[in-house]
């Protein structure tokens, strides 16, 4: 997989929308009743409904830390996730509607929810999540203008493929995981649910780690801008260097396997 293939689909599972869920559906519903929403809207609301209840739904009926990493990571596999990520990248520009936030407006709207602990732990980690928050925004924009991500390469695309190099595995399942917490705490949200402490803060706490890790990716992708004391030069991905590093290895394992296979019989 080339670098140009693996930037737009692993800088943001869901287009950059995430974020901006909670505020970009009540627009939506708002349109929807007023009669003044396209069809392309109503398709974005009734998709955004769906991933609040398919994955963030799936998060909240975790009973212990165990059990929500297994979540995280069936959701990680889940051919839904790929299906919603090709039907938002053709619905990128509807979501250009939603209005920027900061970490500060999301820690005052989940309060209620979550509880003061872990509107502490979003604040206290405001540089990096809203720096996360501003990069997708960017990324968003440069996908609007791109001509749209044809459905076969997006169903085609998977963690586990040996195409994808294990550097830009870990950070594309790091974004994925972000994103399942984004949506976990809007469908609580959206639910009136309140969240047990054990998890509102292992929600919180994947999220910021995760968003961390996802941001390096974001910072590496050409017209991208995230501040050099967040996310230093040296910290950025080399995206073409990590491709010749992988075709490297995979060529060196083609050339081993003849060998490997006239020494066991085969």
């Amino acid at each position: 997989m080339t670098t140009d293939a693996i930037a737009p689909i692993g800088a943001t599972p869901f287009a950059g929308l995430l974020p901006w869920l909670s505020s970009l559906a009540k627009q939506l519903r708002t349109a929807v009743l007023g009669r003044t929403a396209t069809n392309e809207e109503r398709e974005l609301l009734s998709l955004i409904e769906f991933a609040a209840v398919r994955f963030g739904g799936e998060l909240l009926r975790a009973e212990s830390l165990d059990d929500l990493d297994e979540r995280l990571d069936e959701l990680v596999g889940s051919p839904d996730a790929i299906h919603c990520t090709a039907l938002l990248a053709r619905l990128v520009p509807v979501a250009n509607i939603s209005e920027p936030v900061s970490t500060e407006d999301f820690a005052d709207a989940v309060r209620e929810r979550l509880g003061d602990a872990q509107v502490r732990l979003l604040v206290q980690s405001k540089r990096v999540i809203d720096a996360w928050l501003d990069a997708q925004l960017q990324v968003v924009a440069l996908i609007a203008h791109e001509p749209p991500i044809e459905s076969e390469r997006i169903f085609a695309f998977s963690l586990a493929s040996a195409d994808i190099p294990t550097d830009a595995a870990e950070i594309i399942f790091n974004g994925l995981r972000a994103s399942f917490c984004v949506l976990a705490i809007a469908q609580a949200m959206s639910t009136e649910q309140k969240v047990e402490p054990w998890l509102a803060r292992a929600l919180v706490e994947c999220l910021v780690v995760s968003a961390t890790t996802h941001l390096r990716m974001l910072a590496s992708i050409p017209g991208v801008t995230v501040d050099e004391a967040i996310v230093p030069p040296s910290a950025k991905l080399d995206l073409n260097a990590i491709e010749r590093r992988h075709e490297r290895v995979r060529a060196a394992a083609r050339r081993g396997l003849p060998d490997a296979r006239r020494r066991l019989g085969l």
